[in-house]
């Protein structure tokens, strides 16, 4: 992978884009987990690191006295190489890692934390896995939400933390350029688009970021949650889209019957996108709301509706389960569901 941003692609470079391409063609997808929670915070994920306070998100908790300690202890064993071990074990292919962008800026009351992202790509080299690293909390937050660091105001669309959100960007290129298990960065997390001025703004901000790092292999960018508005938008870009069946109110009348042909019908509509460029499915899971589940067998329920994922997905270039683990035994807790062979991978 070539270290200079912004260079003229090398052969290797293109034979990489080629290959993602190729693979999402062939119905090969890559397999892989989020490690959600970890380097980002979500309180209903680790819902013990916010146990005793008012905290809502990493922002508010971090300004709570001994927080500091809390954290460094949770980044220390939340993952460790034993995870590593785990994921190579269960053929998993690659992780995809959320940040934000204060993990290499001392940005208060935020902890800075590089090494640990050191430590994962050691891991990864190790372990023969490739890393997707995703912008998951940009400068000003791109959506509000507390998985871009804090609830609230959305701040991103200001014209300095669009340009401090691509020299962050540009930061991460440099430091991991030289490993192998680079995969992928995806510029920026699910962004909020609920006016036309933003979807404006964002369009133009992800065509020119996606070509300023055009000699990475895999640049990947998100669809905003509407694929058939975002889908051929960046040149050379990998378009990423997050499906979830569980949060909408037409979801939530959803019967389980009515959610496999849902996921059926999102094939055709995925081979559709992919010929515009390469398409992943960066986050998913088994979770479907309680009202979906009522009178039937939940485990065969949630079994059944991932299965179906599973196959609708061969024709993305990736797909990444939402999340590799969190402390509830769950359909959101990829670890949990292999060793109970709710996951079933061939």
């Amino acid at each position: 992978m070539s270290s200079c941003v912004g260079s003229v692609r090398s052969p290797y470079d293109i034979f990489l884009w080629s290959a993602l391409y190729n693979r999402a063609m062939t119905r090969k997808a890559i397999y892989g987990v989020n490690l959600g929670g970890w380097l980002v915070l979500e309180k209903w994920m680790t819902p013990s690191l916010f146990a005793g306070t008012e905290a809502v998100d990493e922002y508010t908790l971090m300004q709570i006295s001994g927080a500091a300690e809390k954290i460094e202890h949770h980044r220390r064993s939340f993952i460790t190489e034993g995870d590593f071990q785990w994921l190579k074990k269960h053929k998993v292919e690659a992780v995809r890692i959320p940040v934000g962008y204060w993990l290499f800026e001392s940005r208060e009351p935020y902890r800075t934390g590089g090494e640990y992202l050191d430590w994962a790509f050691d891991m990864a080299e190790k372990y023969n896995l490739k890393v997707l690293i995703c912008l998951h909390g940009a400068p000003g937050s791109q959506n509000g939400n507390d998985h871009s660091g804090k609830i609230g105001r959305i701040g991103w669309y200001w014209w300095w933390n669009r340009r401090r959100t691509a020299r962050y960007l540009k930061k991460i290129t440099e430091r991991y350029a030289g490993y192998s298990s680079f995969w992928g960065l995806e510029i920026l997390n699910e962004p909020t688009v609920n006016r036309p001025w933003r979807g404006w703004l964002l369009k133009r901000w992800t065509q020119k970021t996606v070509a300023m790092f055009a000699s990475l292999s895999g640049v990947v960018y998100s669809d905003a949650f509407k694929p058939h508005k975002w889908s051929g938008v960046a040149a050379r870009g990998i378009m990423d889209i997050h499906h979830y069946q569980c949060f909408s109110p037409a979801d939530k009348a959803m019967s389980v019957p009515e959610h496999i042909e849902k996921v059926r019908q999102l094939k055709e509509k995925l081979e559709k996108w992919s010929n515009d460029q390469p398409v992943i499915i960066g986050e998913w899971s088994g979770g479907l709301a309680a009202s979906s589940l009522q009178g039937v067998d939940r485990s065969a329920a949630e079994k059944q509706f991932i299965a179906e994922q599973l196959r609708t997905y061969r024709v993305a270039a990736a797909w990444f389960f939402w999340s590799y683990k969190t402390e509830q035994h769950d359909a959101w807790n990829f670890r949990y569901l292999v060793e109970n062979q709710q996951i079933i991978l061939k």
